[in-house]
């Protein structure tokens, strides 16, 4: 149950019918049913190390309704109250520790969503449909994903899939890595883009400093970012890469 709570709350984030961020209203019946299945399927613990970052969090809440109630151009809004709805939730998921098969569950479940959307960013490409501004996106029920929050959300599965291959040698995580990096491009989001490869580079030399580096490990991480520059030289040049690139 707990984990199903974090799958709805994931699910519910890019899956809905919103063009730009989960608005409340697309949210909330996720959101509350999560929160119910925490406080029924939770062995209530909190951590000491936790606690920090708790009075972080109380610290951003309390500076946000400041700033809201005292501002004489940003009101109260939905988003406003979206954001304290999931500091609450927040609070809840992890007043326990999760198992290292729960973690997981979760993961594997959000690489599952990854596959999805990417799946169908491939098709759209290939039947040259769902274009907006002439960048490819995901369609929901008749509503097309904002390109750089659908990059947002598969950001997470590239870092996801690229430590599963380093840490786990699994070569299916390799391939599943540059699906998902490729169809970011195909979407063509700068920023998402940017944080993917950024978040590959630190990944990559954390995992080098962990293992100790060599020679061998260099060579394969430098051979891997040839071919990906041939590769988008070669590519043909649509909209979306010509975007990336610039």
């Amino acid at each position: 149950m707990f984990v199903l709570a974090f799958c709805l709350v994931i699910f519910a984030q890019i899956f809905n019918r919103n063009r730009f961020v989960a608005a409340i209203r697309f949210t909330m019946i996720p959101t509350v049913l999560s929160a119910v299945l925490c406080v029924v399927g939770s062995n209530w613990k909190i951590g000491g190390a936790r606690l920090r970052d708790y009075l972080y969090l109380v610290f951003a809440g309390a500076v946000t309704a400041v700033s809201v109630l005292t501002s004489d151009i940003v009101g109260w809004t939905a988003s406003v109250t979206q954001f304290y709805v999931y500091l609450l939730l927040f609070f809840l998921m992890t007043f326990r520790d999760l198992s290292l098969n729960e973690i997981r569950r979760v993961l594997l479940f959000y690489l599952l969503l990854c596959l999805v959307i990417c799946a169908q960013i491939y098709l759209n490409v290939m039947l040259s449909r769902n274009y907006y501004y002439g960048r490819v996106s995901f369609n929901w029920f008749g509503v097309i994903k904002d390109q750089n929050v659908l990059a947002a959300f598969l950001v997470f599965g590239t870092f996801i899939s690229l430590a599963s291959f380093l840490y786990r040698q699994r070569k299916a995580f390799l391939f599943l890595y540059l699906f998902i990096l490729v169809a970011i491009m195909f979407v063509g989001s700068r920023s998402g883009m940017a944080s993917a490869v950024l978040a590959s580079g630190v990944l990559f030399f954390k995992w080098l400093s962990d293992r100790g580096s060599s020679r061998r490990k260099i060579v394969v991480f430098l051979v891997m970012f040839a071919l990906a520059g041939i590769a988008l030289v070669f590519l043909p040049g649509t909209e979306s890469f010509s975007r990336v690139l610039k």
